[in-house]
């Protein structure tokens, strides 16, 4: 399975975290940004994702430098679309350049 990212082909594998990976080849951001990340108390996963997780992305690697702000939320990462602490922490972020606490 594969995506178009800024133009580039990607393969959905490519979220990973050693140094060559996508993610960690984009340059470093100059603007406001914020990270919401999703937790699942229990995860059907625990045993394969080590630490905290959204049932399927560790929280430890949605971590950026130079990130802005960083907030976890109660929800797994399919429903981080549809949550709604997620759209209004979206909405906060953008007309205020931080969460809410």
């Amino acid at each position: 399975m594969s995506n178009r990212i800024l133009g580039t082909k990607i393969s959905i594998r490519s979220n990973h975290t050693d140094a060559e990976s996508l993610p960690n080849s984009l340059p470093a951001t100059d603007y406001p940004l914020g990270v919401i990340a999703g937790y699942r108390e229990e995860s059907v996963r625990e045993d394969a994702i080590a630490g905290l997780d959204d049932g399927l992305v560790p929280v430890r690697s949605t971590l950026i430098d130079g990130m802005d702000d960083f907030i976890l939320i109660e929800t797994g990462h399919s429903a981080m679309r549809f949550d709604i602490s997620v759209a209004q922490q979206t909405i906060h972020f953008l007309k205020n350049g931080v969460f809410s606490r």
